[in-house]
C-alpha cells in the first residue's frame, strides 16, 4: 500500500541556519541546517541573506532561487526519526 506524501503547511526562516516546519499531519520541529554547510553544493547558503530566500510551494519544493533543494521527506525524518512511508 503506498501511503500519501506529506506537505509543509507552514515554516518560518530562523537564525543560525535554522527553519522550522509544520507538516499537514501536525508533526513539527525545527531543523538545524548547519550540519549541510559542510557541503560545496550548499556554500551559497553561508550567506545569511541568500539562506532567508529559502522557499516551500506546494508542500512538497523546498528550495533557493538557484536550485537548491532539500527533499521535504528527509526534513520530516529529520524531525521525528520516523520515516511515514516505510512498510508494516
Amino acid at each position: 500500500m503506498t501511503q500519501k506524501l506529506l506537505n509543509i503547511v507552514d515554516y518560518k526562516i530562523l537564525d543560525n541556519y535554522s527553519i522550522w516546519l509544520k507538516y499537514e499531519d501536525g508533526v513539527n520541529g525545527t531543523i538545524d541546517l548547519n550540519e549541510y554547510l559542510k557541503y560545496p553544493v550548499f556554500a551559497p547558503i553561508k550567506n545569511v541573506d541568500f539562506f532567508k530566500q529559502l522557499k516551500i510551494e506546494d508542500g512538497r519544493n523546498v528550495f533557493w532561487n538557484d536550485g537548491l533543494d532539500l527533499c521535504p521527506d528527509a526534513l520530516y525524518i529529520k524531525i521525528t526519526g520516523i520515516n511515514p512511508y516505510a512498510r508494516d
